[in-house]
């Protein structure tokens, strides 16, 4: 089984330890080159952008409860602006190519929340190039966790102005398989259940992890930051979560992103909790 692996600190819970083997093979990426590969058909298996699901949800099943949700500020999703964010009407604002779900949640806000009308303009993730040509630049993953821009720009963290305007979590990934993998039932149920377990021992362990995959201590000045951003994420999926979830398909239908996307979800999955993590 062909399985996606996000290159970004936010994925470390799912994947960290987890090496390819005969049963599960590993090909990495930006968001948005898993979300492709994907859609054609070079992995069975991912955590895709919420955009790409909703764009095709005839392709994808889902996995019940996991992907990457915040409950009110993520530090990873993050609008640097030289300008209040009320004063970005006609604004040119350059944002990444590597999340397409970013972009349409920024343009939601600007739009929905401020009645703000604003030139997004997609370009590679370069933190310093796209500061410096524009009036604001998005940001997501480790360039916007770890960029430090002159001071006085401004910072915006998406989940937050998305929790302050709907009161709802945002979920930026979903855990899904293609249709067209047509994974046996056995096949699916492996699957799920060594990714929950090894998302469940990764974070009974996620201070030994972020030590060892960040080659750091606990005394290193970047061990809270990276602590406390995964601390703060939520990758099991609740039902306030898919509200969320559901909402944002609703904003981003009437303007025209997407249409309407039932939530399909990969039939009868069950989770037997080991022994050595009871």
């Amino acid at each position: 089984m062909r399985i996606g692996r996000i290159k970004y600190l936010n994925c470390l819970p799912y994947y960290g330890g987890w090496e390819s083997s005969e049963k599960f093979q590993f090909e990495s990426g930006t968001p948005a080159q898993i979300n492709q590969m994907m859609r054609e058909g070079r992995i069975d298996a991912a955590p895709i952008s919420s955009m790409e699901y909703l764009k095709s949800p005839n392709d994808y099943l889902l996995l019940p409860d996991l992907g990457i949700a915040s409950h009110d500020f993520v530090r990873s999703v993050t609008l640097f602006s030289k300008k209040k964010i009320e004063d970005l009407n006609g604004a040119e604002i350059a944002v990444t190519e590597e999340s397409l779900t970013s972009t349409h949640l920024l343009n939601l806000i600007l739009k929905g929340r401020y009645g703000i009308q604003a030139q997004l303009l997609p370009m590679p993730s370069n933190p310093k190039t796209m500061l410096e040509n524009h009036d604001a630049a998005l940001l997501i993953g480790n360039d916007a966790l770890f960029a430090h821009p002159r001071k006085w720009i401004l910072r915006y963290d998406l989940g937050q102005l998305w929790y302050e305007w709907q009161n709802l979590p945002f979920v930026y990934a979903v855990w899904a398989v293609r249709r067209e993998a047509r994974l046996d039932e056995t096949c699916a149920q492996e699957f799920y259940q060594a990714l929950k377990e090894r998302f469940l021992y990764n974070t009974a362990h996620l201070s030994e992890l972020v030590q060892k995959q960040g080659n750091i201590s606990e005394f290193d000045k970047l061990y809270p930051k990276i602590f406390g951003y995964l601390s703060n994420l939520r990758y099991v999926l609740d039902e306030s979560c898919w509200r969320g979830f559901e909402k944002f398909t609703e904003l981003s239908a009437a303007r025209g992103f997407c249409g309407t996307a039932p939530l399909n979800f990969v039939p009868d999955l069950s989770f037997t909790v080991p022994v050595e993590l009871n």
